[in-house]
């Protein structure tokens, strides 16, 4: 009797290391997935100012399937990776970037950017308008 319950014990004991063992394996290769998608902006910071209208958009995006840029979809590489450029408005600028998994979770990060355009040289300063000559018109008889 004591050697049927030994097997029985050890027998159990196999069974629950072994669907241990499973439920680890199943996690670990679904972790990705459970996490839903990931979105990493590298370029620019949020709330950095910046002088050039044309921004640089640059980072990465893991398990996504759909990634959008304020609304207008962009390439993702085989590796992740995204760079994109946003033509921005003088002054405050929110950029949104929503990506989104294959079972429809998203993953929406806003930032800001500051765009303050270079101050303009002016183009004639008053003394260069003075010291410039005016070519002397003649009239022909």
């Amino acid at each position: 009797m004591k050697r049927s319950s030994l097997r029985t014990f050890v027998g159990g004991l196999v069974t629950l290391l072994v669907i241990g063992l499973l439920a680890v394996l199943i996690y670990y290769n679904t972790r990705g997935y459970l996490g839903g998608p990931t979105v990493t902006v590298t370029i620019p910071q949020d709330g950095e100012t910046v002088s050039s209208e044309l921004l640089l958009v640059k980072g990465s995006a893991q398990n996504v399937t759909d990634l959008t840029l304020n609304g207008r979809s962009i390439f993702i590489t085989d590796e992740g990776a995204f760079l994109e450029q946003v033509l921005l408005f003088p002054g405050y600028n929110e950029l949104q970037i929503v990506g989104t998994d294959r079972f429809q979770k998203t993953n929406r990060q806003t930032f800001r950017v500051i765009y303050k355009p270079p101050d303009d040289p002016p183009l004639l300063s008053s003394t260069t308008r003075d010291s410039v000559e005016t070519p002397a018109t003649s009239t022909n008889p």
